[in-house]
């Protein structure tokens, strides 16, 4: 007797036709669908693969990504108020998705049980293995950041403690060593401060001193036993595990698996490898166990979560099919070396055709059988990768094609009459919302002169920035960021003025200040060995600097000299009054420059971007409308601060272009300033009452606050622009 043989291979057909008894097989499927099936029960694919499969939108989800396709699933299984989870099935197409489904589900109390089982490989010891080895075998910065962030190694370490005059808050440290140094190696010789040597120094001693011997010298494997289950000592011997967790259990068993993995070389293979590395130790290792699974215990309360093929085979009346993407609905294997795809349909074996036609009548099955079936898809793999919807979507008759491509590439919902679920839940929305800003005691009564161009882009985000100071703190940078690269070059520009080249006419003797300068900054930020992209940056940067060599030759020339650079005009002298009081302002300019012979003033700000743009953007062509009020401010500042010579207003552009480097005046007149300095005052009082709401409607370049303002944030194609002002 045969059942659910449907998908045979070859060559076992081919021994049940000579086999010389009678062979009875069990087909599930109505009587009429025997043409459709080979004389041994299995499937007959050129028939299968193209079936028509009685699928409704109702039945198709949509969802952006993995996250998102577990919440679907969820409110699918809640719009059913009268079942237990003996009534329901998740059927998986890809076991990666299983976390989130628990995640998901768990949140709401609610048990799924994975019939497969956990894989060892996702344990926390083979885990953190993995990202030791990486660290081992590398030395850069990313991975050590890495082996710090596994929740077992911060239970372990004990250099979390202010009391030891170390860094107390580790991970804030290394975000912010990584965007102000962007470290590749790791050398004995740390570049930044006293304070940052003194608390990395102390980080990797306590990192290598819990690796132990495995950051010792190539040795034979057996050699490296000891080693592996000390490091393994050392990270979980003060830990209390309880049975009935599997996460507990996970880690007691890959524990034993490790060592067994050791115990379970034979002879040859332990004194065969007599050179090793402890990353090639571990690799050994890992790769012998990267089969083994953790088996779950039985649940009574529990929703079963089973493999797609699994699911024609369980009496669920319920069932959600999760993970519904091209590639893993049906499978398709295109890349095989030993067997590719037209050669295992040569010989006989499971195809990319014969599994289709396989997928094609197991969802069908379960289509005509089930009380309720639902299709889940998301566009996003978690590893990141972008996943066309599954074939089996589009076997539908014609006339609900055009929807179905809608629907689940545009994710525009079709019209339809709603079931229970959608009709309790279409009023549902899921809303975070934006915090409201909190008053502060007292008034807030200074501001930088460039916090203006804040407040008009967005009062909530000046509010945030501001106000409560925050940031965006991460180590994912792996380049100079618009700002760094900005603050870099003003650095340079800076010593420029202190330096004897400021008075030179010679563009040859201002480029090498500025290139010295430039490598000597570089070198203590980013020590020997900076990254790939911060060395072609310091080139870039090189680049600009000798076009504003040329630039600044020729401007002494004509009689210009740099009178200030970096001038602060303090926070005691400058002011706006306005109607809510009075507010103090502060700010450093970044170059003030003086004619020789007219005695006139040149007032210049840096800009990266191209010559002129941002003046042009400053105000509407009328100057009554103003979007950045530095200049303007920078020359009421002065002229409180007493200087009473006639005064321009400018850039000085670094742009990427040769062209575009050079500086240009504005051409506003005293009713511009007059409309700016109304503007201004409106800020500053705005500022003054705690005015902070709402958030602006725009969505902006490289906006740190997207989150916290409910906005999605798109790449600029001018990266600078997020610098300047």
């Amino acid at each position: 007797f045969l059942a659910g043989v449907a998908d045979l291979n070859q060559s076992t057909k081919n021994i049940l036709e000579r086999y010389p008894k009678e062979v009875l097989t069990f087909v599930f499927a109505p009587e009429d669908e025997a043409d459709s099936f080979d004389g041994v029960g299995g499937l007959i694919p050129h028939i299968w693969s193209k079936r028509t499969l009685p699928l409704g939108h109702d039945q198709c989800h949509r969802a952006e990504d993995a996250s998102h396709q577990a919440e679907d699933v969820y409110q699918y299984l809640a719009s059913f108020d009268e079942r237990t989870v003996e009534d329901f099935t998740l059927g998986l197409t890809d076991d990666t998705l299983a976390p989130y489904i628990e995640e998901r589900f768990f949140a709401d109390g609610v048990v799924c049980r994975h019939s497969q089982g956990k894989a060892l490989q996702e344990s926390r010891p083979v885990r953190l293995l993995q990202v030791a080895l990486r660290y081992l075998e590398s030395r850069q910065f990313s991975d050590l950041a890495e082996f710090l962030r596994q929740v077992d190694v911060q239970r372990a370490l004990h250099f979390f403690n202010e009391e030891e005059g170390v860094v107390y808050d580790i991970f804030s440290f290394l975000d912010s060593y990584q965007q102000a140094h962007l470290p590749s190696i790791i050398h004995e010789s740390f570049v930044g401060n006293e304070l940052e040597k003194k608390n990395l120094a102390a980080i990797i001693t306590a990192v290598e001193d819990l690796l132990g011997d495995l950051t010792g010298s190539k040795r034979a494997l057996i050699d490296w036993q000891e080693p592996l289950l000390s490091f393994l000592r050392n990270v979980y011997d003060r830990c209390v595990f309880h049975d009935h967790s599997l996460h507990d259990r996970m880690v007691v068993e890959a524990c034993q698996k490790l060592k067994n993995q050791f115990l379970s070389f034979d002879s040859h293979a332990l004194h065969r490898f007599k050179r090793l590395t402890a990353s090639e130790a571990l690799k050994l290792v890992l790769r012998s166990v990267r089969r083994e699974v953790v088996s779950p215990e039985p649940k009574e309360e529990a929703i079963e979560m089973l493999g797609w093929l699994e699911l024609p085979l369980d009496d669920a009346p319920v069932v959600a099919v999760i993970g519904c993407a091209e590639g893993h609905l049906p499978e398709s294997v295109n890349a095989d070396a030993y067997l590719p795809n037209s050669l295992r349909a040569k010989l006989g074996l499971l195809d990319n055709d014969t599994r289709a036609a396989r997928d094609t009548y197991a969802l069908h099955t379960l289509l005509e059988s089930r009380e309720s079936v639902h299709l889940f898809y998301s566009g996003v793999h978690p590893r990141g990768d972008f996943l066309p919807p599954s074939r089996l979507f589009f076997q539908v008759d014609q006339e609900l094609l055009a929807d179905r491509a809608l629907q689940l590439y545009v994710g525009q919902k079709i019209p339809k009459t709603l079931s229970a679920l959608e009709r309790r839940s279409a009023g549902e929305q899921s809303n975070i919302a934006i915090p409201r800003p909190l008053r502060i005691d007292g008034v807030i009564d200074r501001m930088s002169i460039t916090s203006f161009r804040s407040y008009l882009r967005c009062p909530y985000r000046f509010y945030l920035q501001h106000v409560l100071k925050l940031k965006k703190l991460d180590d994912a940078a792996l380049e100079l960021d618009a700002p760094s690269f900005g603050n870099l070059v003003h650095d340079v520009l800076k010593s420029f003025f202190t330096s004897s080249a400021r008075t030179s006419t010679e563009e040859e003797v201002i480029r090498d200040m500025l290139f010295a300068e430039v490598t000597q900054r570089a070198k203590h930020l980013f020590g020997s060995s900076p990254l790939p992209a911060v060395l072609v940056q310091i080139e870039q940067m090189k680049h600009r600097l000798l076009s504003f060599a040329a630039w600044q030759a020729k401007w002494r020339v004509a009689g210009w000299i740099i009178e200030h650079a970096e001038y602060d005009i303090g926070e005691s002298e400058c002011f706006l009054d306005h109607d809510a009081g009075r507010t103090m302002l502060s700010g450093r300019i970044d170059r003030i420059d003086r004619h020789e012979q007219t005695g006139e003033l040149a007032v210049f700000d840096y800009k990266t971007g191209e010559l002129g743009q941002d003046l042009v953007r400053a105000c509407s062509k009328d100057g009554l409308e103003w979007y950045d009020l530095q200049l303007p401010l920078y020359e009421h500042a002065l002229r409180q601060k007493g200087f009473k010579d006639e005064m321009r207003l400018g850039h000085i552009a670094l742009a990427r272009s040769e062209k575009n480097i050079g500086h240009t005046f504005a051409d506003w007149k005293p009713e511009h300033l007059e409309a700016a300095l109304h503007t201004a005052k409106h800020i500053a009082a705005s500022v003054y009452r705690q005015e902070f709401w709402p958030p602006a409607d725009d969505i902006f370049a490289y906006d740190d606050f997207a989150a916290i303002c409910g906005m999605e944030q798109y790449q600029h194609d001018d990266w600078e622009e997020a610098f300047d002002g």
